[in-house]
């Protein structure tokens, strides 16, 4: 009964869309102007119903079940079904008994089996939490010909046998990584700050996006153990480990590349079954269409939340650096500007990034960056074929009106954009986004210590309109091209992206752009938040282009 109610509801809300073109019409106004404001009453009316219509007809369209738990649509609202890990309403709420003094003298790691941990004890204690011990070095825990040697205090140290090391001698000479590790499955476990590796079923991981729990992760050769891997595209292996101060923290690993061999003409080995299948970089499938947008990778998609906002390759694969071939007084040669994958030929970027300098000749594309310092084998490089900044852009003594362009990229045999793991197209929204909903902010912008080459990233909270006009914050300077996003207290703004970047908004699963980094006060000032052009209000225009161009 109640769905059907909220239908009726919905159902009367569209039906009130074609009587905006037929009202009364003053004579004194004149029908141009009558029917731009119709469009706009038009376009806020079926935003409002198509918002009313996810949150009370489809209470699952916002994700309200957090760490991976799944929305369940109910007669009187939703039901969450939560991972083994997790409870409460919206499976917030951890269920694990784990912390520091659970096991004395060793990790405590989870369980999919209740009471969901357990303690994996270091040598040579044991018990349920690690707190009795054996004698040292009976039964020889050294391997690979390696000699326990045991000291007074019970303690030992293994003696290796040449060309082994580690702490049980467990590291052969030829543990090395090829290309960038992905398919490392070697025993180290040391990062190269010299910390010891957490178990990547360590409690302390559960949070995070990596973990031994993640479906299909031990394809990627994480398990119930503390080795090094490279699952999501790191330069090389790398491992969460705990920081002096407590803290969780994550770190490259101190394990060298595998040396080049000289091309021999003796026929490749066929690789054993037991390997697991992973599409590495350099074969991953080309000349595939972007049949679907704001979709990404699922496991690069996750990446890794502590150390920073230094964010991970193909988290944000619809992410461009806009960039200068030669210098422009006064900005230098390389990038300039943040921008959106769109479409195969299409990046969306702000309009004042451009529109001082529309010469295509000048201009490059690079998708598939997150470190601009370095050549990454993920990246596709364009020259620009068209500029088209929007018609009604104005540059006001503080603001940016109408701040919205599209780049046409030159194909490069016959082609534009390649989708991979690593470049993928983002969404153009179908509706606004409520205030209050958090959305995310990347690239290569100012932090309070300056620019970087690292990709960044920072969660912002969507602001109204109302709240964002208010004097103490941007007044009469924002208008309906506008949107606003920060967070309250400051700290936080597009200061954190770049101008043109994207304000990326997620719903169910799919990342549309919300807005495009345009404007603001300072960086992360209180009631100064970012100002972005709002997507939604160009979406005609920018499909007219596209279309037309």
């Amino acid at each position: 009964m109640r769905c059907n109610k909220m239908f009726l509801s919905f159902i009367f809300l569209l039906s009130l869309l074609p009587t905006l073109s037929t009202h009364p019409r003053h004579r004194s106004t004149p029908d141009l102007a009558l029917g731009h404001l119709d469009r706009l009453l038009a376009e806020d009316l079926l935003s409002w119903a198509l918002r009313y219509y996810d949150e009370l007809i489809d209470p699952c369209a916002e994700l309200p079940c957090r760490n991976d738990g799944t929305c369940v649509q109910t007669d009187i609202g939703y039901n969450c079904l939560c991972t083994e890990f997790y409870g409460g309403k919206n499976c917030e709420k951890l269920i694990h008994s784990c912390s520091e003094h659970t096991c004395q003298y060793g990790d405590c790691v989870l369980s999919r089996i209740s009471p969901y941990y357990k303690c994996r004890c270091d040598y040579p204690y044991y018990g349920s939490t690690c707190r009795s011990a054996i004698v040292a070095c009976d039964g020889n825990p050294c391997k690979n010909g390696g000699v326990c040697l045991k000291r007074l205090d019970n303690t030992f140290r293994c003696k290796c046998s040449m060309n082994y090391r580690g702490e049980f001698c467990e590291i052969g000479p030829h543990d090395c990584y090829k290309q960038d590790g992905l398919m490392y499955r070697g025993h180290i476990s040391q990062t190269e700050l010299g910390f010891t590796c957490l178990p990547w079923d360590s409690y302390l991981l559960i949070q995070e996006g990596i973990h031994a729990f993640v479906p299909g992760i031990s394809a990627y050769g994480i398990g119930e153990h503390n080795f090094c891997r490279n699952p999501d595209g790191a330069e090389k292996p790398w491992c969460y480990f705990q920081a002096d101060n407590g803290k969780l923290a994550w770190d490259l690993c101190d394990v060298k590349s595998c040396p080049r061999r000289p091309p021999t003409k003796s026929p490749v080995q066929k690789v054993p079954d037991a390997v697991p299948t992973v599409v590495l970089k350099s074969t991953e499938n080309k000349n595939v269409s972007f049949s679907t947008c704001g979709v990404r990778d699922h496991l690069l998609a996750r990446g890794r939340i502590i150390g920073g906002t230094r964010t991970q390759p193909g988290k944000h694969p619809w992410l461009a650096s806009v960039q200068l071939k030669i210098p422009v007084p006064p900005y230098p040669a390389g990038h300039l500007c943040g921008g959106s994958l769109i479409a195969e030929c299409w990046v969306l970027t702000a309009a004042h990034c451009v529109n001082s300098l529309l010469q295509v000749n000048k201009w490059k594309v690079l998708l598939g960056r997150t470190d601009l310092a370095k050549n990454e084998s993920s990246e596709q490089s364009f020259d620009v074929d068209g500029i088209f900044v929007h018609e009604n852009y104005l540059e006001g003594v503080s603001s940016f009106h109408n701040d919205i362009a599209l780049l046409k990229l030159k194909k490069v045999n016959g082609k534009c954009a390649e989708e991979t793991r690593y470049v993928k197209t983002a969404c153009l929204p179908k509706q606004e986004f409520k205030s209050g909903k958090p959305c995310m902010i990347a690239g290569w912008g100012e932090t309070e210590k300056g620019a970087t080459s690292q990709l960044l990233e920072a969660t912002v909270q969507l602001i109204s309109e109302a709240n964002c006009s208010q004097s103490k914050s941007y007044g009469k300077n924002i208008d309906r091209s506008m949107l606003c996003a920060g967070v309250a207290q400051g700290g936080l703004d597009s200061c954190q992206g770049d101008s043109g970047g994207p304000l990326i908004c997620e719903r169910s699963h799919v990342h549309y752009i919300a807005g495009v980094v345009s404007w603001g006060e300072g960086c992360g000032v209180k009631d100064k938040p970012g100002v972005y052009a709002h997507t939604f209000r160009f979406v005609q225009w920018i499909q007219n282009i596209m279309k037309t161009k």
